[in-house]
């Protein structure tokens, strides 16, 4: 399947009321890169502090909204993954009105 990622944004979206794990850390920068190298643009939209999911939830939506993405990824502050799986998620995108990752 071929899958064009022209046009495709991302605003990646982390709530978090503690500190964030090393491990979370590697895979956000290794996500930064894959992006940048890329050439998507993207914005973080970390909620600091906000321990109620469902407020944080609705900010962040709020502002994707307000935003010039075109993609909304929600990735809980504890989530490691590889770069590469992010951006399969982001290919996939273009293909499905919803995608998730477990």
């Amino acid at each position: 399947m071929k899958l064009d990622m022209a046009g495709i944004s991302v605003m990646l979206a982390i709530p978090t009321h503690r500190d964030i794990p090393a491990g979370t850390v590697a895979s956000l920068l290794a996500t930064q890169h894959a992006l940048h190298v890329r050439g998507i643009q993207y914005d973080i939209e970390m909620q600091v502090g906000n321990s109620l999911v469902t407020h944080a939830r609705s900010k962040t939506a709020h502002n994707f909204l307000k935003s010039d993405k075109s993609l909304l990824v929600w990735v809980d502050s504890d989530i490691e993954r590889k770069a590469e799986d992010f951006i399969r998620l982001c290919a996939l995108s273009t293909k499905m009105d919803v995608v998730g990752g477990a």
